[in-house]
């Protein structure tokens, strides 16, 4: 914009310059003057630049009126001093801006030198350094490795669902171990015991706390005090979840704010998960890892069906039944499944992480009510002196 104000100005001086000196001469009524001078005026009053105005006249902007002998005319006499002063305004601001965008690109190029400098000293480090088999890394990669969880390169280095699943499901042992390994391996400078232990405690708190989440909204046929233990869950959860630095995401969102709501329906969620889904798509993969090698499709279809009909076939599945029985180790005393054992400690886990939770929230509950009775008070104080 300010590109377009010098130039038009600059044009519209000459061209006062121009009818000045024919005013001058007597060459142009008063009346030809006037039309001229609107002209330039409607001309002036856009400032940007137009395509196809000539570069040449602003490499090389016409040169000022000559002042030598003053013109009668007071209204050009007006035009020249406004559109000299509104030149020399435009021209200073412009001034700044150059100077301001001269510092801005010095800073840019200084920061990209920086960077490209990181990145090099980054590539450097990256091609030199040797991972530890007994370095922190390793050791954590080896307490996730001991449950199952596989840390997949084509997932850019993060776990999948079913590895985080595995996580939640063994967070209070992951987690313990986690901070053994970072304690014995810190640095002088680095976080104290204390802190490792807190930071530790705060994301098994988030996983226990989620894991209670998600359990209870799978609970199938819920009762109100179902819906009221997840509320309680969710809310821990999300709070925690954010505590430990988290974003709130979409499906974070979801689980806050809906699916409580959808608790209520009939049946509740438990039954209308995606878990036969996946189900499927395992099976399914499976058949076709079996079949792949089977050049002809009628024929694998055929075995695949035949098989199918075998595994649903009652007569088929009673045998397997009674050779499973047979083979079944006999104990004297009836022993507990493990995943029932496992299943009963991680329900003790959760709800031990809501009554920490709970408990963390009992001096911030305190100061609020301190704060809001403090509030009260103040208010009736001003309430009273106004009566």
């Amino acid at each position: 914009r300010l590109k377009g104000v010098i130039y038009r100005r600059t044009k519209a001086l000459a061209k006062l310059g121009e009818i000045e000196q024919s005013s001058r001469r007597g060459a142009s009524s008063k009346d030809d003057t006037d039309v001229l001078l609107d002209e330039i005026d409607d001309y002036v009053e856009n400032d940007e630049v137009v395509d196809g105005e000539d570069d040449e006249d602003q490499a090389q902007p016409p040169s000022e009126p000559n002042r030598g002998t003053q013109t009668t005319n007071p209204r050009l006499q007006e035009a020249i001093a406004k559109n000299k002063e509104e030149l020399k305004k435009a021209e200073d601001e412009a001034k700044q801006l150059i100077e301001k965008r001269e510092k801005i690109a010095t800073e840019v190029t200084k920061g990209r030198s920086l960077l490209r400098r990181l990145k090099k000293k980054l590539t450097d480090f990256r091609s030199t350094r040797k991972r530890s088999k007994n370095g922190i890394e390793a050791k954590m990669l080896k307490v996730l490795k001991s449950i199952g969880v596989e840390v997949t390169k084509y997932h850019g280095g993060s776990l999948t669902g079913k590895d985080i699943r595995k996580v939640i499901a063994n967070a209070s042992y992951v987690f313990d171990e986690f901070a053994k390994i970072l304690k014995e391996d810190r640095k002088a400078d680095g976080l104290s015991e204390t802190e490792i232990d807190k930071l530790c405690e705060d994301h098994k708190l988030t996983f226990l706390l989620w894991d209670g989440a998600f359990s209870t909204a799978r609970t199938i046929d819920p009762t109100e005090g179902d819906i009221v233990l997840y509320e309680k869950f969710v809310y821990a959860a999300v709070v925690s979840h954010i505590s430990i630095g988290c974003s709130v995401t979409h499906k974070v969102h979801l689980m806050y704010k809906h699916v409580a709501v959808h608790m209520r329906v009939p049946g509740g969620l438990g039954q209308k998960m995606e878990d036969w889904v996946e189900l499927q798509h395992q099976g399914g993969m499976r058949e076709r890892t079996q079949y792949r090698t089977m050049g002809d499709m009628q024929k694998a279809a055929e075995a695949r069906e035949r098989r199918r009909c075998e595994a649903s076939n009652t007569g088929v599945i009673e045998v397997q039944t009674g050779v499973h029985e047979r083979a079944k180790r006999k104990f004297k005393e009836k022993s507990r499944h493990v995943e029932e054992v496992r299943r009963e400690e991680r329900e003790l886990h959760r709800k031990l992480a809501l009554i920490r939770f709970n408990l963390s929230m009992i001096p911030i509950v305190r100061l609020l009510k301190r704060w809001t009775a403090a509030t009260r008070a103040r208010l009736s104080g001003t309430t009273d002196d106004t009566e």
